[in-house]
Parts: structure tokens; C-alpha cells; sequence
């Protein structure tokens, strides 16, 4: 998935996004801010110029690139959220703007903040296919309709160890929900699961197609080497797992450098029980994303 705007419009959007942050009361830091606006101006004037591989060795690739992811994350949550105004918004907006300056600084102890960008990024998304999303603790997100519920615990993996004790983590908090859960209705679960720091080297992409073809591969090989571990721990409420990457993307022509996203749902229901309808409308909603 690539947001189809111009360098330009994404610099005029992240200041949207700063000014929205703020407007809950959040300082942001002012020479982060700069850098990364100054960036994408820079960025703009040389893509526009045709001599974007040029800035990128005058700038630094990884700098630049630090710019682009940070400042498109923060974009695509404002999207989805921009029109909400609630405490636990707020409260989740703080932990997500306190991370290194750098995403190659980040350790297990400095992964609160990109891990809370993960889990915005998710209701965000959400939000924009129109799924009803309630940010209220301890759940990461309950989607509540008048038949039932579904609760949502993301989980963003740091590295090849903590795979099996991440997803072990996620199954268990939902199943802990599911005990929690004080209304009438049916309650369901996903477990919304990013690569992380797994997949977000620079991928080089000749075009879309390619871009494309190379991010569904990565999913489909993640599935392969962990789905056992999800698929044992699954009982009869979970209904899908939520499989997510996000990685710099180098696209030679035309030349840009931008962050995308893939995702896929990978089902832990039969389809034709209530579970596999239930995934289905969700499923559907959002592909509304996939263009």
C-alpha cells in the first residue's frame, strides 16, 4: 500500500499532523520537527528537480529515510484520527512521540514509543474504513457492534527471538479480554502482528508491481516460518490474525523514496461458521485500504 501523494503534499500533511498533535496539549520536539520538515521540503525540491539520488548523498540515505518513515506514520495516524477527541487518544499520542530521535537508536528498552505507533497506525487504518474502534484500556482496541465485539492487542516484534514469546503474549491478553468482557454480546479476538524491526530494511523496487510482489512475499514467508505458533495457541474465539509490514521504499522509476505498507489476515475460523462471516466483514472493510 503506498499513500499516492507527492514529497510536497507530504510535507504540507506532516505539519497538519504536527498542529493536530499539539492541539491535545503535546509538546513535540521542535528541532525534530525541523529536521524532519526541512527534509521533505529538500526532498520535494529535488524529486521535483529529477536529482533525488543526488540529495540522497548529500543528505545522508539513512538520515532521510529516518524523515520520510517518521513523518509518514505520523500522517497516516492523523488521517484515521484526526476527527476524535478523547483521553485515551491523548494519552496514547504521548507515549508515541517520546521515541529516539532515530528508528537505528531504538532498543527492547526504547520500543514503547514505536510500538504505540503500530498500535495507532492500526485503528487508524481502521477508523478509515469506517470500523468502529474504542481505545478504551486494557484492550488495545475493541470494534463493538450490536452483535458482538471483537478485541484487538498489537504486538510489534523487535526481533527473530521474541517471535514465539510475542505472539504467546498477544494470545494470552486476549484471552484475558474475553474474561474481562462485561456485556451481553459475543466477544471475539485478533491479534494484529507487525514485523517490526524484522522488515524494515531499504527494499529497492523497480516499480509498483515489484514493490508489490516483494511485500506479499515477505508476509507469505513469515507465515510459513511462524504460523505454527499462532495456529497452536488459537481457541474457538480468535477468528484472525493480523499480519503487518512497513519498510523505506527506494522506486527507480519514476524515482521516489517513501514508506509502504502490506498486510494480509490470515484466518483462525472456518468460513462457514459465524466466526468466518465475522472475519469477513472486517476483511472486507480493510481491503478498502489495498488499492
Amino acid at each position: 500500500m503506498i499513500d499516492r501523494i507527492t514529497h510536497r503534499e507530504q510535507a504540507l500533511r506532516f505539519d497538519w499532523a504536527c498542529k493536530w498533535v499539539e492541539s491535545f496539549g503535546i509538546k513535540l520536539n521542535p528541532a525534530r520537527v525541523a529536521i524532519y520538515r526541512r527534509d521533505l521540503k529538500d526532498l520535494a525540491d529535488h524529486v521535483e528537480a529529477g536529482t533525488g539520488l543526488q540529495f540522497e548523498k548529500e543528505r545522508g540515505l539513512e538520515n532521510l529515510i529516518n524523515s520520510v518513515v517518521e513523518a509518514q506514520e505520523l500522517i497516516e495516524i492523523y488521517a484515521g484520527l484526526k476527527n476524535r477527541e478523547d483521553a485515551h487518544l491523548a494519552d496514547l499520542l504521548r507515549k508515541y512521540i517520546g521515541g529516539t530521535p532515530l528508528r537505528t537508536q531504538e532498543t527492547p528498552l526504547t520500543s514503547l514509543a514505536r510500538n504505540t505507533g503500530f498500535h495507532l497506525w492500526f485503528v487508524s487504518n481502521a477508523a478509515k474504513c469506517d470500523v468502529p474502534i474504542d481505545l478504551t484500556p486494557p484492550a488495545d482496541a475493541t470494534i463493538p457492534t450490536s452483535d458482538y465485539s471483537i478485541t484487538v492487542e498489537c504486538k510489534r516484534l523487535f526481533s527473530p527471538r521474541n517471535i514465539k514469546q510475542n505472539i504467546k503474549k498477544g494470545f494470552q491478553q486476549l484471552q484475558k479480554r474475553y474474561k474481562q468482557y462485561d456485556r451481553k454480546t459475543e466477544i471475539f479476538g485478533v491479534l494484529a502482528l507487525s514485523l517490526g524491526k524484522l522488515g524494515e530494511s531499504l527494499i529497492d523496487a523497480n516499480d509498483e508491481a515489484d514493490l508489490r510482489a516483494q511485500a506479499d512475499k515477505k508476509l507469505e514467508r513469515f507465515r510459513l516460518e511462524n504460523e505454527r505458533h499462532w495456529l497452536k495457541r488459537s481457541t474457538e474465539r480468535e477468528i484472525g490474525v493480523f499480519l503487518h509490514w512497513t519498510a523505506p521504499v527506494r522506486v527507480k522509476n519514476p524515482y521516489l523514496l517513501i514508506s509502504a505498507t502490506n498486510f494480509h489476515i490470515y484466518p483462525l475460523c472456518q468460513p462457514d461458521t459465524r466466526q468466518g462471516y465475522i472475519l469477513r466483514s472486517l476483511r472486507d472493510r480493510l481491503h478498502r485500504l489495498v488499492t
